[in-house]
Formats: C-alpha cells, sequence, structure tokens
C-alpha cells in the first residue's frame, strides 16, 4: 500500500515539480533547481518508502540497533559519495540529492537481508506470553490490569 501511494504521489510530484516549489515563493534558478530535485528523486523514492515500511517492522520488532546502524551506514555512504563526487568533478551543488539513492539502496540491502534471515525473530519488545498467561506467572505477574 506505501509503494502505490508512494508511485501515485511521485508521479503528480514529477509532473506538477515546478508548482509545488513555486509555494515556496522561489523564482528563477531557485525554481528550476527546485524542480530539478524533486524530479530525480520522484523517480527514486520509492526506494525509500520501502526501506522505510521495513525499517519499521524491525524497529517495532525490537531490532532497533541494526536499524540505527542501517540509518547511519545509508547516511555515512551519501555523505562520503557526494564528497567523492563533488571533489572529482562528477557531480556539483546536485550531489546533495544525486547520492540520496545510493543510501537508500544500502539501507535497503541491509534490512532485506536481516529481513530474510530471520535475525529480527530473535528480538522482543515484550517477554513472550503464551495465550493462558503462564509467562506472567515464572516474572511474579498477576495479569491484571
Amino acid at each position: 500500500m506505501s509503494l502505490l501511494t508512494t508511485i501515485i504521489m511521485c508521479t503528480l510530484l514529477y509532473i506538477f515539480a515546478e508548482s509545488v516549489i513555486s509555494f515556496f515563493g522561489l523564482t528563477s534558478d531557485a525554481l528550476l533547481r527546485g524542480s530539478e530535485q524533486i524530479r530525480f528523486l520522484a523517480l527514486f523514492f520509492w526506494m525509500f518508502s520501502g526501506y522505510m515500511t521495513l525499517g519499521g517492522l524491525l524497529q517495532g520488532a525490537g531490532d532497533t540497533i541494526i536499524q540505527s546502524i542501517t540509518t547511519l551506514s545509508a547516511f555515512a555512504l551519501q555523505v562520503a559519495a557526494a564528497y567523492m563526487l563533488v571533489s572529482l568533478g562528477v557531480l556539483s551543488y546536485n550531489a546533495a540529492w544525486v547520492c540520496m539513492p545510493m543510501g537508500w539502496t544500502l539501507a535497503i540491502i541491509i534490512s532485506h537481508t536481516r529481513f530474510f534471515t530471520g535475525g529480527w525473530k530473535k528480538k522482543a519488545v515484550a517477554g513472550k506470553l503464551s495465550s493462558t498467561g503462564e509467562g506472567r506467572q515464572e516474572r511474579g505477574e498477576s495479569g491484571a490490569l
């Protein structure tokens, strides 16, 4: 569902990029650069949607440390790639957004690897309880609210 919503929103953003940017009062060169950024990211934002959905699932399952490392790794890759590509003269001002999909790709690889290998299943937010409440008695909980 999030992927479908993202594709629809990105299609609209791509088509109406100038109109969206003009809401912020930008004109001339700033309007062109903003439209360029929106159009570029609209092509790749589906990746971010997939990463955030799976990342939320893993965090909700209690696998927060791996997700923190994933986010930090993606950000580090974005910054390092942007710095390197600007230093080599390959990119200029657009390096800030051109390198975002690189980080998202790394995050997707790490998150999907973690999900499909099942490492997240070993994490737990709360103790495992049976439907009869047997686990509560072992921890001295009454089960009453």
